[in-house]
Order: C-alpha cells, then structure tokens, then sequence
C-alpha cells in the first residue's frame, strides 16, 4: 500500500511515463440499470459527438460498435434491427435529413458493413497527426468490414482507403 496523496501517485506515475499516460474516467451513464431503462425509452435519441472540439481529451466513435456489441449481443436490450435502427433512421429523420439513414432506392449510399457477433469497440488510441504534431484520440472497432461513404469504400476493416467521399450535412437537406 502506497502511503501517498493520490494526486502524487498520479504525477509520479504520469512522470515514469513521460507524461504520455492517459487516465480514464467515467462521469455520465455509469449505472448499466439505468441506461438499459433510458433505451427503452420511445423519445430517447441514441447519439454522442463533440464535432471534434476536444480531440486529445476524449473520442466518442465507439458509440455505434458499442451500442451494437453490448445493449443488442451481450445484453438484449435491443434488437439488432432496433439498434441498427437507434443509430441510423432515428437521427437522420430527428435531423430532418432527406435522403439519410435507411436503405431505399434514391437515398444516399452510405453504408457499414459488420459482422453483429464480432462488432465491438477497441481501446482508444493516440495519433499525433494533427498540426504540429499535437495529438488526437481514434477508437477503431472490430468486426467492421466495410464503411462506404456516397457509394465509396472509405474503410475496408480499419484500414483507410482514400479520399474524403463525405460532405456538410445541414438539418432539413
């Protein structure tokens, strides 16, 4: 047992690890009781994002893998065609945007392919790719085999294919 104040033990362990060390803590949707309630929920919109405004603090593309892995696979709280559903068709119409969110002929190809026994979120990773060399977060997920955007392959697994298919989405386009 460390006899130590936890703040210390903390910037020690930061500083044996050349201050590359990353701490997690969870703050919201902690109770796995209340959550699966809160899905059951008719007017409850899955969805999570920061637009980016905080990229070396947290990274919120995990939402949809770990919605289909743990609330639909492991836990039933969900059908797979209610989550695919609570990620998909539900915000598009919530957002007002035509064309989006569901398979039919005229919408927009936008597509991810996955495995539902396998899909699940990795651990976060840093990427020091951003001006100057400053850090990001990036959550990949296993048991994606595709992500098509506007009818090209962006992704196949976690790998980049190229490009940049995507465009500016407004609420009522």
């Amino acid at each position: 047992v460390l006899k130590k104040d936890p703040e210390d033990a903390i910037l020690d362990l930061a500083l044996s690890e050349n201050l590359e060390l990353g701490i997690t803590l969870s703050v919201i949707n902690v109770n796995k009781d209340v959550v699966h309630r809160i899905l059951q929920l008719p007017n409850t919109l899955v969805g999570l994002s920061d637009a980016g405004a905080h990229v070396a603090q947290h990274c919120d593309a995990g939402l949809p893998s770990y919605l289909l892995s743990e609330w639909v696979r492991e836990r039933n709280a969900l059908s797979l065609e209610e989550g695919v559903r609570r990620l998909t068709s539900e915000p598009a119409g919530f957002l007002s945007l035509t064309g989006k969110g569901s398979l039919k002929p005229g919408n927009d190809a936008d597509l991810v392919v996955f495995d539902p026994q396998r899909i699940r979120p990795l651990p976060p990773e840093w990427r020091h790719d951003l001006p100057g060399g400053q850090a990001r977060l990036i959550e990949r997920s296993e048991g994606v085999e595709y992500t098509i955007v506007n009818g090209h392959v962006l992704f196949e697994g976690n790998e980049y294919q190229g490009g940049m298919p995507g465009q500016v989405l407004r609420s009522g386009t």
